[in-house]
């Protein structure tokens, strides 16, 4: 092989190998900047998944202080449903009461309704 035609087949394989390198570092270049949007990427999803984090302690929180004061108002309102209990059985005694009185002085004759007979 002459020296010419070792000469152009070297430079045809200098060439192509300077057209892979080239690509290579376009490739490289790709590479390096997805990396960068990847690690912006993974720092913003850090940070949105630590508020949300916060978020959901906080939203807990709340739930748990509403059921506490559920709890008090649930025992609040059977107090009340109890006292309301209370005053109508008190008054139904004395209904009961009154009208036994009425009923007594009409069966004597001394009360209200002789004076209208």
């Amino acid at each position: 092989m002459a020296d010419a035609q070792l000469l152009e087949r070297i430079d045809g394989h200098m060439a192509r190998g300077n057209e892979l390198m080239q690509l290579i570092r376009e490739d490289h270049e790709l590479n390096r900047r997805e990396h960068e949007l990847n690690r912006r990427e993974h720092e913003l999803n850090r940070t949105a998944i630590h508020a949300m984090r916060d978020a959901v302690r906080s939203l807990a929180g709340a739930v748990d202080r509403l059921a506490r004061e559920s709890d008090e108002t649930r025992a609040s309102l059977e107090g009340m449903r109890e006292s309301l209990e209370d005053m109508r059985e008190s008054i139904q005694a004395n209904t009961r009461a009154v009208l036994f009185v009425v009923d007594e002085l009409r069966r004597g004759g001394t009360g209200p309704s002789d004076a209208a007979a």
